[in-house]
């Protein structure tokens, strides 16, 4: 069930060669406080043997590449609460998706994922994506 009041949305999946935009569902890791939430920015982890998500940092750009992936169905979410999945979406397959932040974007600005939220790059940070539109609380980025 989405939440009404968000501003958050996926627009587009143009992914690459007309497949679907790649889907996973995950536990969220133990540790992870506060929940993972609707238009977080995760990272998948081993924990125990079990794909688990956790809020994603972007690396810095001499490290290995992000893999990040966008929750579109979170804990905060009673489906998801229930069945004590997330439901997300690889970022990296070409997703234009609107999210809510407090960040003074403009467009053509690159956005990166600080602790699962969307932040502007810094010259060390892996980009997830680029601004192609803002508005009042929110940014639209295309990766």
């Amino acid at each position: 069930m989405s939440n009404l009041n968000s501003k958050f949305d996926v627009l587009a999946g143009l992914p690459p060669h007309g497949r679907s935009a790649m889907e996973g569902n995950f536990k969220q890791k133990a540790a992870e406080s506060p929940i993972v939430t609707e238009g977080m920015l995760v990272a998948v982890e081993n924990e125990a043997g079990v794909p688990v998500v956790s809020k994603l940092t972007s690396a810095n750009t001499d490290a290995a590449p992000d893999y990040p992936w966008l929750c579109v169905q979170g804990m905060d979410q009673s489906d998801a609460a229930f069945a004590n999945r997330v439901t997300c979406l690889g970022v990296k397959s070409g997703l234009i998706f609107k999210v809510e932040t407090v960040v003074a974007f403009t467009i053509g600005d690159l956005a990166f994922a600080n602790a699962g939220v969307v932040a502007k790059v810094a010259a060390t940070q892996q980009a997830i994506g680029q601004i192609i539109g803002v508005g009042d609380g929110f940014a639209i980025i295309a990766t």
